[in-house]
């Protein structure tokens, strides 16, 4: 990718694709390298079966609504506009595109209107001198190319990818707003802020350490405009929460915690040094340390790469890291190394030789991702034989799937046949809790997966997996039966003490359910930091008829067992073989 610097007789042996590059500006040069790497891109896409993730999404993107369970619109929104091209590829087609334009937008904000000779200064802020040169696109193309997380976020329709785009277009609309606050500067700030929020809710993170890295921009009152502007456009989405119970904020708080391990500081560490390119990290450090910001969009880009890294660091006291959730800062990485390494030559030579290694590994783990030459098992391989298998023995019956929110959606896109994710407790809830699929296949024929020991039958699937099952005749869902109580429990228990409670169940449904501590038993439900969760069934008998309310009075003694400390808390309903989730609400409960 290096342009090579050859003058004379010796320029007629290069490749003409190189010596056509050469004569072109850098910016076409740098166009001509992204068409490249989103052409191989639009390949991968089209020809690697789906994560389990995207498969979700895909199933998001069938219903538009202002919110889902677990994530903003904008993903579902993306994937809906892809369905008309249809299969994997019409949903991950527009999530393929944003990556080349988000990277040439990083190029655009490093560069700026920089001219030869002199120092340029572009809507209030100096920038460096020299027009960059083809063998400039070159190295910011490698660059990015030979960062991992990158690579792999290049190909999946996942609420990352827009957050990327809009993060760059923010930060662009930001350096226009802070040198000159026109009223088209303002508007177009908020609507950053706005589409970064309905990406992921990470963009309201981005927002505060960009405005944080200059803080003079507090005093300017257009920014409260621009904040308003985005607030007023988040309104749709904050009504659905509060219309749905705030599930998405309930979710990220609550369901995404766990117990704090300095292992996992560990793994987050060694899976950023994989991430970001383990060939880079010393010129990674060299640069931070020899590096200074030179304009307000550099100084951003800054505090975004430390923000996030030290925010989610600090964010392991809470539970598991996940690396993808440091992904934004592989562009201030990007500009940070770029910025540097074209100043110095020898750095440069190392630069493009650790990514042409890169990209020799990102090659075989392409095609591997295509062909599957080593047979490996996963969740982007055998999917077809795997759902068609579970369909042919279900018939024409829908499949209750139990827990894996992925698995439902997978079928569906294989099959099209319907099936629904039941939410597991010991698992994590979904969308599918927002769903009304199990209620479509009430009082009807389904196939049920279950526990292996209240299996009928097993499948041995071609994912390596195995499925076990056993048919229901007459299935009633259980999920939207609502338990409260009318005094809520206090926000702290003592161990060994009783607490009375009247507890009044809600059946919505067109059938009557009878409660019963041995054949359909109310639990009190106890989820510890490590997710081990403690069950309680309650002296619960009575009938609740279709459409009608029941009153039950009831006690819960804490057992002196368990351990002091913070518990998810709340009641369900324990069907015999099926799993299940909370049906009332659950909070936060201290054990004193």
């Amino acid at each position: 990718m290096e342009l090579p610097n050859i003058n004379g007789r010796a320029r007629r042996f290069l490749p003409p694709v190189w010596r056509w590059l050469g004569r072109l500006p850098a910016g076409s040069v740098l166009l001509v390298l992204l068409a490249v790497w989103l052409a191989f891109n639009l390949l991968q896409g089209a020809f690697t079966e789906p994560a389990d993730d995207e498969a979700y999404y895909s199933m998001l993107g069938q219903h538009l609504d202002w919110g889902y369970y677990d994530l903003p619109p904008m993903t579902a929104l993306l994937v809906w506009l892809g369905n008309s091209i249809g299969g994997v590829f019409g949903t991950r087609f527009f999530f393929l595109l944003m990556q080349p334009l988000y990277i040439f937008i990083l190029w655009r904000l490093v560069w700026g209107g920089r001219t030869e000779g002199s120092v340029q200064v572009t809507e209030g802020v100096m920038l460096r001198t020299g027009l960059p040169t083809p063998k400039d696109a070159a190295l910011f193309v490698m660059i990015a190319a030979s960062v991992p997380m990158l690579q792999l976020y290049g190909l999946p329709a996942a609420p990352d990818v827009p957050l990327m785009l809009f993060f760059v277009l923010f930060l662009l609309c930001y350096r226009r707003f802070a040198a000159r606050d026109s009223w088209l500067n303002t508007l177009l700030l908020g609507l950053s802020m706005a589409a970064m929020t309905y990406s992921k809710y990470h963009g309201a993170l981005i927002v505060g350490l960009a405005l944080l890295s200059n803080t003079s921009i507090f005093r300017n009152g257009r920014l409260y405009v621009a904040a308003t502007v985005a607030l007023t456009l988040l309104m749709p989405h904050l009504a659905w929460e509060q219309r749905n119970g705030w599930p998405s904020f309930k979710f990220n708080l609550l369901e995404h915690g766990g117990p704090f391990g300095t292992g996992y500081l560990f793994e987050y560490a060694a899976c950023l040094l994989a991430a970001f390119n383990p060939l880079l990290w010393p010129i990674y450090v060299r640069a931070w340390r020899k590096s200074r910001s030179q304009n307000q969009t550099e100084r951003a880009l800054s505090f975004v790469l430390v923000g996030f890294l030290v925010f989610f660091l600090l964010s392991g006291i809470r539970g598991y890291l996940r690396p993808v959730w440091a992904l934004l800062a592989t562009l201030p990485l990007v500009a940070l190394l770029f910025n540097y390494t074209r100043a110095h030559r020898r750095t440069r030579k190392y630069v493009m030789a650790a990514g042409w290694a890169m990209l020799g590994l990102f090659a075989l783990l392409r095609a591997e991702m295509i062909f599957n030459l080593s047979g490996v098992r996963g969740q982007i391989f055998d999917n077809k034989p795997t759902y068609e298998a579970i369909a042919v023995a279900a018939g024409d019956a829908p499949v209750i799937f139990s827990g894996n929110y992925a698995v439902a959606a997978k079928y569906g896109l294989y099959t099209g046949r319907p099936a629904y994710c039941q939410p597991s407790l010991f698992y994590r809830s979904s969308q599918w809790q927002l769903r009304d699929d199990d209620d479509k296949a009430a009082v009807g024929c389904v196939l049920l997966e279950v526990a292996p020991k209240h299996a009928s039958d097993t499948l041995h699937l071609a994912n390596g997996r195995d499925f076990y099952y056993r048919a229901d005749s007459s299935f009633h869902p259980l999920r939207r039966i609502a338990i409260r109580l009318r005094d809520p429990l206090p926000d702290k228990l003592q161990r060994g003490l009783t607490y009375g409670y009247q507890m009044v169940v809600a059946n919505p449904y067109d059938y009557d359910v009878r409660f019963a501590p041995d054949s359909l038993p109310v639990v009190f439900l106890m989820r510890d930091v490590e997710r081990r969760t403690h069950e309680y069934v309650q002296n619960i008998r009575g009938t609740v008829c279709a459409g009608e309310d029941g009153v039950y009075m009831g006690s819960f003694t804490v057992p002196t067992g368990l351990p002091t400390g913070k518990y998810l808390c709340g009641f369900g309903i324990r069907p015999t073989h099926l799993c299940y989730w909370f049906n009332s609400d659950h909070r936060n409960i201290e054990l004193r």
